[in-house]
């Protein structure tokens, strides 16, 4: 009997919640998936990126893999690859270490 109140209360809150939603309106300048520059290696990533350190998969599109690689000064670099058309990012991302 205690409980009935704080359940009833919580149902009220999402029933009144659920029925004050509104769409909300698109994005300004457009909207839409953004786009990578992407450009294809004809054989093989460059060597000039390190040694290879690990590969995480991509939480916002699982075609797409992060390959971390490990420079000689230990600087990170960063790079997406896109498994099934093995598409590269153009720039690879730079992570400085001290």
């Amino acid at each position: 009997m205690i409980i009935r109140g704080p359940v009833l209360a919580f149902f009220v809150v999402v029933c009144l919640a659920a029925t004050s939603c509104e769409k909300l309106p698109p994005p300004e300048g457009g909207g839409g998936e953004g786009r990578l520059n992407a450009t294809k290696f004809a054989d093989s990533i460059p060597l000039e990126y390190g040694r290879l350190i690990a590969a995480t998969p991509n939480s916002s599109n699982p075609r797409w893999v992060t390959l971390w690689f490990e420079k000689a000064d230990q600087t990170i670099v960063v790079i997406g690859v896109d498994q099934q058309t093995w598409q590269v990012w153009t720039e690879p991302h730079l992570i400085g270490r001290k």
